[in-house]
């Protein structure tokens, strides 16, 4: 389960969306390297969810946020001279001003091709943002890592400020 807070301006509204990944092995993905996750609620409070997207329902200077988690399975095996695995997740914005998707904010780093480990990357800030845009969450990492499903492990939200 990943939950995704979402907090309005508006005095005594809080907006909540509770979001699931999509049973896909080894990440929820469709396109190259979108995240997507279940839609069974697909509008709350004004935000919508569809087809790996969380849609912005009004313009705004918003905190978004982002935790994801890999896990390098045992089965996995680095390309010969590799030392590391480069992990890269992005959000990615499409707003009608530029209609098409760009990187929001991303985050980097490694996991060792010699040990199985775990390694949670967050990356957080402040953005304008206009209404009806769209965020997804990009993986940023080779297909066959794990990401990791529970709800401490992962997370991606936003709040207007």
């Amino acid at each position: 389960t990943v939950r995704v807070m979402l907090y309005s301006s508006i005095p005594h509204t809080v907006l909540f969306l509770e979001l699931t990944l999509k049973a896909q092995s080894p990440c929820a993905l469709s396109q190259p390297h979108v995240i997507h996750w279940n839609d069974n609620q697909a509008i709350i409070q004004g935000f919508k969810y569809k087809e790996g997207e969380l849609i912005v329902p009004q313009s705004g200077k918003y905190h978004v946020y982002l935790q994801i988690t890999f896990r390098k399975p045992e089965s996995y095996n680095c390309s010969e001279g590799d030392l590391f695995i480069p992990l890269r997740p992005e959000v990615r914005v499409w707003q009608d001003s530029y209609p098409e998707y760009v990187p929001l904010m991303s985050a980097s780093d490694y996991l060792s091709c010699k040990e199985i480990f775990e390694k949670s990357i967050y990356t957080a800030g402040m953005y304008d943002l206009e209404k009806n845009s769209k965020l997804q969450v990009w993986y940023g990492a080779d297909k066959e890592l794990a990401v990791q499903t529970d709800e401490q492990k992962i997370f991606f939200g936003a709040f207007l400020v």
